[in-house]
């Protein structure tokens, strides 16, 4: 891999870690806001899971990130 694929390739991760990242929080403020409105309808194992989902997603994006930035 040539270095500006190396590069795009390390922006893309970074870009994806934050995002996977923002949306794990969104997740996280939509469970405390349904649960202090007291909404009976909300699915909060639902959305913790995919919460872990999106976290889980965004190490992996930091990890594959790191291994592009040190070859």
């Amino acid at each position: 891999m040539g270095p500006i694929a190396r590069a795009v390739a390390y922006g893309c991760a970074q870009a994806l870690k934050w995002i996977f990242w923002l949306t794990s929080s969104l997740l996280v403020v939509l469970v405390v806001v349904q649960y202090v409105r007291g909404d009976v309808t909300a699915r909060p194992l639902a959305n913790l899971l995919v919460m872990a989902g999106f976290a889980a997603a965004g190490f992996v994006s930091h990890f594959i990130g790191k291994k592009i930035a040190d070859n």
